[in-house]
């Protein structure tokens, strides 16, 4: 469990180990009420066919790992060769939880990085993995390439309007302008990093009237092709139409959310999938 205070000591956040975010306002009267993530509110737009894309990887993983032991297959006993095309199908779930530990330890070191820079201290200790020095080599280019300021790393945020709750990964004054930036392990581009990063800097922006963020970027690093791909979201108009849809998402996370005690009147509190 980890705790921040924000608004000036008013507001508590508190983050349990699944990750839920709990808040306690003192100015208006909420005591460890929990609130919803940003990444999940989010997670409710099936935007640009990312279900679709997402299965049809799984499908090509599986397909491959079938073709690679294709020869050794052919020869099992069909008990065997059943078991074997079965964990085929797990495939995906490998390689999506090693690049998942790749890039979050990528993202701890930048993160530690970051810190040894805010509070004076030491540099992290170089990492070994091929792949995770890739990585942390592409952002420390984009660093030198540009004259970086770091603000915060690893914030909590909160909208106390709106209620919800999340983690900006990097405040900096990038070249002269405070900008929030959001860094992925990724080559994948998802508008959930847009709705994201919209909600982070409206809930910073609420906080700090006075100091606004002004820009956001997406920092993809490739850690297969050693690349860093930079996305400017724009500016203050961009971060209004942005935001306006992931108050959509919101809206739509909490209609759903109000909707238990409903099924329950209609009898439907597991629903099952039929066919028209």
């Amino acid at each position: 469990m980890t705790t921040q205070t924000l608004y000036d000591g008013a507001v508590t956040i508190r983050r349990d180990g699944s990750h839920k975010y709990f808040v306690t306002d003192a100015d208006r009267r909420v005591v460890d009420e929990w609130a919803p993530g940003v990444t999940g509110v989010s997670g409710k737009l099936n935007s640009d066919g990312k279900l679709e894309a997402l299965n049809s990887w799984a499908a090509r993983m599986a397909i491959e790992r079938v073709t690679t032991d294709w020869d050794k297959l052919v020869l099992m006993p069909p008990a065997d060769r059943l078991l074997a095309l079965r964990d085929a199908a797990n495939e995906h779930a490998r390689k999506r939880d090693k690049a998942a530990e790749t890039g979050t330890i990528i993202h701890a070191w930048v993160e530690e990085h970051i810190r040894s820079l805010i509070h004076f201290g030491p540099e992290p200790e170089w990492p070994s993995d091929p792949l995770v020095v890739g990585g942390v080599e592409r952002y420390l280019e984009w660093e030198s390439s540009h004259h970086v300021e770091y603000v915060t790393t690893e914030r909590y945020v909160y909208h106390r309007d709106d209620h919800f709750a999340g983690q900006a990964d990097v405040i900096a004054l990038v070249d002269g302008v405070k900008m929030l930036c959001d860094v992925k392990s990724s080559n994948y581009f998802s508008v959930d990093y847009v709705l994201q990063t919209a909600a982070y800097t409206e809930a910073y922006n609420m906080e700090f009237p006075d100091d606004p963020i002004f820009r956001r970027l997406i920092l993809m690093i490739d850690n297969k092709e050693g690349r860093l791909d930079v996305k400017d979201l724009g500016g203050m108009a961009e971060q209004g139409e942005d935001y306006a849809a992931f108050k959509g998402c919101l809206a739509v996370r909490n209609w759903e959310a109000g909707l238990k005690d409903r099924k329950k009147e209609w009898g439907v509190e597991r629903e099952t999938r039929r066919g028209k």
